[in-house]
């Protein structure tokens, strides 16, 4: 879930290799709305779910719009991994849901998803189903792993994402759509859109206009005092 090990690759930067991720994906916020324009996403900005490996070293910085489509009414079981290289913590927090906290273990240096998998496979994972802790955050340790489950009756657009403001910023979400459009109301008639936008040359040059001005008003301050010229001399 996180800067995974396999940046062997030369031309991966160290910065990289710290990049907070969710199946090796960064996200990227989408250029409009995902609840009221998600056909106006640009393909190219959604993820494709892409199986990364070793020998697939581009894959593993890739910064897009990811998400997990689950039908309406669902239960849902997300196994969050802290497959670290740092050996951080993760408070995990997800929008529109309050989930059950099914299990939860802390593992040796390096685990990997396969090695929890594998875990579970030989029976050595064991759930709680009955009286499980109802929480909306959830810690994730580094090199351990965190199961949680929801009933997904809540249709729309949830973001998953660490509860760090460094992490998030940096990408470390997932968009969960529960449902179809048509499990939605719809839209409102005329109901404001929202896109990526860019100032005209106009506005560049009227705020570069406004930036000389306040440059010259700094350079007429000293020792906190403002300079100031009169319109027309002062008759003596």
């Amino acid at each position: 879930m996180y800067d995974h090990s396999d940046y062997s690759n030369p031309s991966w930067s160290v910065l990289k290799r710290y990049t907070p991720q969710i199946n090796y994906h960064s996200f990227q916020t989408p250029p409009s709305p995902l609840l009221t324009q998600f056909g106006d996403i640009p393909v190219e900005d959604l993820c494709h779910r892409i199986l990364c490996s070793q020998e697939q070293q581009n894959c593993l910085c890739i910064w897009c719009t990811q998400r997990i489509k689950v039908d309406l009414g669902q239960v849902v079981e997300l196994v969050l991994v802290g497959e670290d290289f740092s050996g951080d913590d993760h408070p995990m927090n997800i929008h529109g849901y309050s989930f059950r906290v099914v299990a939860m273990g802390k593992l040796p240096r390096g685990t990997t998803v396969e090695d929890v998998i594998q875990l579970d496979q030989q029976g050595n994972i064991t759930r709680k189903l009955e009286h499980a802790v109802l929480k909306d955050t959830v810690q994730v340790q580094g090199d351990g792993y965190t199961i949680i489950r929801f009933t997904a009756d809540n249709p729309g657009w949830w973001l998953l994402h660490s509860n760090k403001i460094v992490q998030i910023d940096d990408g470390m979400a997932i968009a969960i759509q529960v449902g179809e459009s048509s499990d939605l109301p719809p839209v409102p008639e005329n109901f404001p859109r929202c896109g990526s936008w860019s100032p005209s040359s106009d506005e560049n040059e009227n705020e570069n206009e406004d930036e000389s001005e306040e440059e010259s008003n700094n350079k007429q301050r000293k020792d906190g005092v403002v300079a100031v010229r009169p319109d027309k001399p002062r008759r003596s």
